[in-house]
């Protein structure tokens, strides 16, 4: 690359960036948003931005490049910045397109001299053949454009309430809008950086993939009907969606193999050995720069396209994003992306190479671009023929007739999955029942005329035309009339008001329960020292479906709590049934102080037979009823979680052994076999309780739930149960081995780890007991049952291993404000 920063200005992109703090915090920050999980709440976005791309192809073959290139970018500015485009020829993606060319031309190193004479860069622009330096002056313009026009756009929507949620937004919301101690400027500009280098790493790579796989299509048309033919079985008719990614284990072998066959970035961005380092027998100094691609001992005949290759589970994915702390993020959402437009295109197309003036197919070489940081196959135009006249799959041909009416009847479905036309503004309903199109001036005598109409080159012309004079005028409007309103009543937000939560029980109900467990509740206090006059405060209970924050868990319900001018605040609690007002006035009750301006009001939980239970004498405890149903629960209401768990470490209790049975069945059965499913004695509880105190390993090898369950019993040991030494329920023991737990963990090659194991050692293994809030730390550590949250690593190479939340219940964040400080908040969430 052109070497000093002060030329191109590329410094900070998170994947060029130095290692250091600023790298670590904004490679959280992109991991919070690109994770699996993040990732795949993104699929509905990608499903349809590929079924527009489909469209425009379908009635546009010849313009697959710019279809791919502008799908590729509509999905990363709507799940990056909000931004929806509207047109082939709109201004943001331009703006990046042309940051990105500069950038793919500039990486290399071998384009230009100055990174071997860095002296050069202090030469003037006038000065003879030193032409490169004004390009880098253009390309460093064009950067800026980049990161500030897309961003400043989603601020406007935020500040305007229009924002639709994003990347960006969650970003602006979670740290420039809050207090950080690197101050407001230094925040944002990591957040621009943060966001800027997922949409401009993304666009490219993306359209570089796809054009390798239509490249393999083309030149192995026998890959091509048998990924056709698994679809046809599969799916049958309909377009393959990303649900459908697990059935159809064909094609995911193809985008594994379109990812090692040609690599699209195939010296990523190069980065040193920071040490002396040996790799299975191969010394590589400090400093050294090693690319491994395409192994023929790894990968037996790498130039052939073979995606059953991968059917023997020993061959390895390819190294297209990278290993360690330095590996791609967006690997998730790559895969996702080149996973539904490649099943959407063998679906509708069969793909073959073009064909010459005589009608003979031209000769296709896969070959890739040279001196680019992103590399393209060379030759970009193919053939792309209906799949018509045959059973889907069978790769027949149809005529110019039977072609063009399954082009239109496809037309019409596609555009039926993605048009509303009861908000089309040009569509007009005569008095005969005819459909008129107000932009093109045609008339349609059905719904699926005017659906294939909408897709047709004439209408996207038009609408192409409208949006350029539309754009023109608002350019010259300099005081637009504002809009008609409602009035209505409005008052100004001045933040959250103070309050206090305290957990409330009553022992002596147990009897009168059934024998079911103590009578349990909450007691809020809310101090609203300026509320409006006549307003009077008023809670209710949300359902964890009704709100729209989070993702929505059965085992949680929300307490809001509203008045004006004061912002809504809401508690997240167990999904257990409450009591009414009048079942038992004593303990369920609501008051409002005028003269005080306290709100206050309690509530009880109705007592349940299956309460937990609390005997510690108990040694090595089942788990409860209450916890195997929780358990299941937990298993049916997070069916994705299934598939996160790269590996599962385990305590080895009765009831974490239960827990791990019970509420990841799916993920067990699938990491047994691999070996990943491995018992930890490090991660058993902090007390010496006999309710605390694991078995003996061969007690637990011979228990009926467990021994016919394929366990790995080796790492018990004899003394791992006897709560001595590196086991003892000291606070010096306790603090070694929650350090020990975080080191192993970070240093696991997986990327997704479960734990399972006991609110008290989790207390530990979080490290954040030493805070100077007490109240507030110890809501952030106590742990509900059947809990999850999700950490990283704040550093990669400190001793400690400080782990970091990246999520955590809700109720944390608004437990900031409390009346009395003195109090502890006791509310579980």
């Amino acid at each position: 690359m052109i070497s000093s920063d002060n030329l191109v200005g590329w410094g900070n992109n998170t994947g060029m960036v130095r290692y250091g703090e600023r790298w670590r915090n904004q490679r959280k920050m992109t991991h919070e948003v690109l994770h699996k999980a993040a990732s795949e709440e993104r699929w509905p976005l990608v499903e349809r931005q590929s079924r527009l791309a489909l469209q425009r192809i379908l009635a546009n073959p010849e313009r697959f490049s710019e279809e791919i290139r502008r799908m590729a970018g509509s999905t990363l500015l709507m799940a990056v910045y909000g931004y929806e485009v509207t047109s082939a020829d709109d201004s943001l993606v331009k703006v990046v397109e042309d940051a990105v060319e500069g950038f793919s031309q500039a990486v290399v190193v071998s384009n230009y001299f100055v990174n071997t004479a860095p002296w050069l860069q202090y030469i003037p622009e006038w000065f003879p053949r030193a032409t490169w330096k004004a390009k880098a002056n253009a390309w460093r313009h064009q950067k800026d454009l980049m990161l500030h026009v897309p961003y400043e756009w989603t601020k406007k929507e935020m500040a305007a309430g229009t924002a639709v949620p994003s990347m960006l937004s969650f970003w602006l919301t979670r740290y420039v809008h809050q207090d950080s101690p690197l101050g407001f400027v230094e925040m944002e500009d990591r957040v621009r950086w943060a966001a800027g280098t997922i949409f401009s790493a993304g666009t490219d790579t993306s359209v570089a993939s796809t054009r390798v796989f239509i490249m393999a299509m083309a030149m192995h048309p026998d890959v091509q009907a048998k990924a056709q033919a698994e679809i046809d079985a599969v799916i049958g008719t309909r377009l393959p969606e990303m649900a459908d990614q697990s059935s159809l284990p064909y094609i995911q072998r193809i985008v594994k193999e379109v990812f090692r066959w040609r690599m699209v970035l195939p010296l990523a961005l190069p980065h040193t050995c920071i040490q002396d380092d040996t790799y299975k027998g191969y010394h590589i100094p400090k400093g050294a720069i090693v690319a491994i691609s395409n192994d023929p001992t790894v990968y037996p005949d790498p130039d052939r396209f073979d995606p059953d290759r991968f059917l023997d589970l020993s061959v390895p994915d390819a190294p297209t994003f990278g290993y360690g702390r330095r590996s791609c993020p967006g690997s998730h959402h790559a895969e996702a992306s080149l996973f539904i437009i490649a099943a959407g295109l063998l679906a509708m197309f069969n793909i073959r190479p073009d064909e010459d003036k005589n009608g003979n197919p031209i000769p296709l070489k896969p070959e890739m671009g040279l001196n680019e940081a992103v590399r393209c196959p060379r030759q970009t135009t193919m053939d792309y023929q209906n799949r018509v006249g045959s059973k889907f799959g069978g790769g027949g041909v149809a005529g110019a007739s039977e072609a063009n009416v399954d082009r239109r009847e496809r037309l019409r479905k596609l555009a039926l999955e993605t048009i509303d036309l009861a908000k089309d503004p040009y569509i007009l309903r005569n008095h005969l029942g005819s459909l008129e199109c107000r932009l093109c001036l045609t008339l349609h005598t059905n719904e699926g005329s005017y659906l294939a109409h909408t897709q047709g080159k004439k209408h996207q012309t038009n609408l192409a035309r409208r949006a350029a004079r539309d754009a023109k005028d608002t350019q010259l409007v300099t005081a637009p009339a504002p809009a008609a309103t409602v009035p209505r009543k409005m008052f100004i937000k001045i933040g959250r008001p103070g309050y206090r939560v305290t957990k409330v029980r009553d022992p002596l109900m147990a009897a009168s329960a059934g024998g079911g467990g103590a009578k349990e509740g909450m007691m809020v206090q809310v101090h609203l020292p300026q509320i409006k006059e006549d307003v009077i405060p008023r809670r209710r209970f949300m359902s964890a479906w009704e709100q729209k924050k989070e993702q929505p868990n059965r085992a949680y319900q929300y307490l809001i709590v509203a008045a004006e001018p004061y912002e809504s605040i809401a508690f997240r609690i167990p999904a257990r049934e409450i009591e009414d007002l009048e079942e038992n006035p004593d303990w369920n009750w609501s008051h409002w102080d005028a003269d005080t301006k306290q709100y206050s009001f309690q509530f009880m939980f109705k007592t349940s037979s299956l309460a937990p239970y609390e005997d510690y004498s108990i040694h090595d405890a089942v788990l409860t009823p209450l916890g195997r149903q929780q358990c299941i629960d937990f298993a049916q209401a997070n069916p994705d979680f299934q598939n996160l768990p790269e590996v599962i470490l385990t305590s080895a209790f009765r009831r974490t052994l239960s827990t791990t049975l019970l509420a990841v069945p799916q993920a067990f059965e699938r990491l047994l076999p691999q070996g990943k499913v491995i018992l930890l004695p490090q991660l058993q509880e902090t007390h010496d309780h006999p309710c605390d105190t694991g078995s003996d390993r061969a007690v637990l090898e011979q228990a009926e739930e467990f021994k016919d369950r394929g366990f790995d019993w080796s790492p018990l040991t004899d003394d791992w149960n006897k709560n001595q030494g590196f086991y003892a329920p000291t606070p010096e023991a306790l603090e070694a081995r929650a350090k020990w737990v975080r080191r192993f963990v970070r240093d696991r090659p997986e990327t997704e780890i479960l734990l399972i194991g006991h609110g008290g050692i989790f207390r530990k293994i979080d490290g954040r007991m030493g805070s100077p809030d007490p109240g507030a730390v110890a809501s952030l550590s106590r742990w509900g049952n059947v809990e999850y949250r999700i950490y990283t690593f704040k550093h990669d190479d400190d001793d400690n291993a400080e782990m970091i939340p990246i999520q955590e219940p809700s109720l944390v964040a608004s437990i900031d404000k409390p009346i009395d400080s003195h109090v502890e908040i006791e509310v579980k969430a």
